[in-house]
């Protein structure tokens, strides 16, 4: 389930409509049914579509975390090999 479906489910469930949960969160409705397709451009970068994400998960009852952790792994891929990762933090390299 990606984070656009995630998020339709949540107000669906909350009874709102793309309407109500604009003028509750004060997130332009436009901005809601772009999220709700997993369109984050509208937004405003990431930070923002994090705080919407967030707002929305609030008002409707959800787990706010979860669906960041869901934002976050559908959108933000790794630059760097696990492998890359573990050497930066020394968690690889053999101790002196």
């Amino acid at each position: 389930m990606s984070v656009g479906t995630s998020l339709q489910s949540i107000r669906s469930a909350a009874g709102l409509s793309v309407a109500q949960l604009a003028t509750k969160s004060r997130i332009p409705a436009s901005v809601i049914a772009d999220l709700e397709r997993d369109d984050f451009s509208t937004c405003g970068g990431a930070a923002y579509a994090r705080g919407h994400i967030r707002t929305i998960s609030r008002i409707c009852g959800a787990d706010t975390e979860a669906i960041l952790a869901q934002f976050e792994s559908q959108t933000i891929p790794l630059s760097k090999s696990i492998r890359d990762l573990l050497n930066d933090t020394n968690v690889t390299r053999p101790k002196p």
